[in-house]
């Protein structure tokens, strides 16, 4: 693992620089607030940008393949940069706002899947797990860094400072994009690439989109904690900050276990977890309940997230992981905008708690499922050696 720190520094900048990109705008809303923007647009302009990034995620894989894996990372890193600096000189039109958006949605759904599928193609299958789980705890610094920044910045009136942080952020992604070795120069650049047919094809990647979509579902989950914590009476950092906490903690201390066993043995167990915590917390009356439910729960998606990302890796030959990452990054992204629909509309019905309580079920009853099918899998090729020719096929 030591002679890929160099690149490991530089991924994990970039992941930093791309999750702080978007983190800035979890308080897009407020900014609007202050603009005296009805909740009807606002609404339509903070949505544009999750919409902009599912409509791209299908092409993502085709056009990291055409323009190459960097300088799709480049290319992606100067649309954040546009669309940033756009919204910042967009003042309160409405037209340049919400072009701006598309534009930055655009720019972060590409810069994702080309990212993963740098590391996918670089990084050598016994160093994998460890080498995502590691690059990973760059998308949970932001919270400790750039968000409460952000927020100081525009509580305390210096909107244009708070704007300001996404172009930066776009910075150090072209940055760290420019840096990286092209791939064609190591010849870890297939010389051609696959068809969607040969990836779903491929033996093992239709089971790696379920347990996607399954992971999803406690993972988007997350986004009502807060509500259901606070009208239980508790704070919701109980719940967060030990996520986050825990997150980090595995990624760092246990990123081995992803090397030493079959990733395809964690994903399940994994996700479960998840859902073990979110039942916990419907039942969660104090706030030391509540924070061993969130420090399961960042055991989990600790291990879950990485382990999905490394198994395109697995799965596919390299001509096919482009294609791989960016179906498994749409799948994603389709739970994480049904599961709050769905989770809204039954929590209107039952009440919240049941309705974590019903999601809970649902992820440990898939997680079985999805475990049985991780072994029928297993019993046909030797999982975390797919990289090597002819085993994805």
């Amino acid at each position: 693992m030591h002679q890929y720190r160099s690149l490991l520094f530089r991924i994990v900048l970039a992941t930093f620089g791309i999750y702080a990109f978007t983190e800035v705008y979890y308080l897009f809303a407020n900014y609007l607030a202050e603009l005296d923007m009805s909740s009807a647009r606002a609404g339509i302009l903070v949505g544009a940008f999750f919409a902009s990034t599912i409509l791209c995620r299908p092409f993502g894989g085709v056009i990291t393949e055409r323009l190459g894996v960097r300088r799709t990372m480049i290319a992606a890193a100067c649309l954040c940069g546009a669309g940033s600096l756009g919204l910042l000189g967009a003042g309160m039109s409405f037209p340049a706002i919400f072009a701006a958006r598309v534009v930055m949605g655009a720019g972060f759904s590409l810069f994702l899947v080309a990212l993963a599928t740098y590391q996918g193609l670089a990084i050598p299958e016994q160093v994998r797990g460890s080498f995502f789980a590691l690059a990973c705890v760059g998308s949970i610094a932001p919270l400790f860094t750039i968000l409460p920044a952000a927020e100081a910045l525009l509580f305390s009136g210096h909107v244009r400072l708070y704007l300001g942080l996404a172009p930066l952020a776009a910075v150090l992604c072209f940055a760290m994009s420019f840096s990286l070795e092209p791939l064609d120069a190591s010849g870890a650049l297939p010389k051609n690439w696959g068809t969607f047919a040969e990836l779903m094809g491929s033996r093992g990647y239709p089971t790696l989109l379920l347990s996607a979509l399954c992971f999803s579902l406690p993972d988007a989950a997350i986004v009502y904690v807060a509500r259901m914590a606070s009208e239980g009476g508790l704070s919701p950092s109980a719940f967060m900050i030990p996520v986050a906490l825990a997150a980090i903690g595995v990624r760092i201390f246990g990123r081995g276990l992803l090397d030493r066993i079959p990733r395809t043995s964690v994903a399940a167990p994994a996700f479960a977890l998840m859902g073990v915590a979110l039942f916990g917390a419907s039942y969660a009356a104090s706030t030391f309940v509540l924070a061993l439910c969130g420090t399961l729960y960042g055991v989990g998606v600790g291990y879950a997230h990485p382990i999905h990302l490394a198994l395109v890796s697995d799965i596919a030959v390299p001509s096919l992981r482009a294609k791989g990452t960016s179906l498994l990054y749409l799948t994603m992204d389709i739970a994480w905008f049904a599961v709050p629909l769905g989770l809204g509309f039954l929590g209107g019905i039952t009440g919240l708690p049941d309705a974590f309580r019903a999601a809970a079920f649902v992820t440990l009853g898939a997680a079985v499922g999805i475990h049985l099918l991780w072994l029928r899998v297993g019993r046909t090729r030797s999982m975390g050696k797919a990289s090597e020719p002819g085993l994805a096929e």
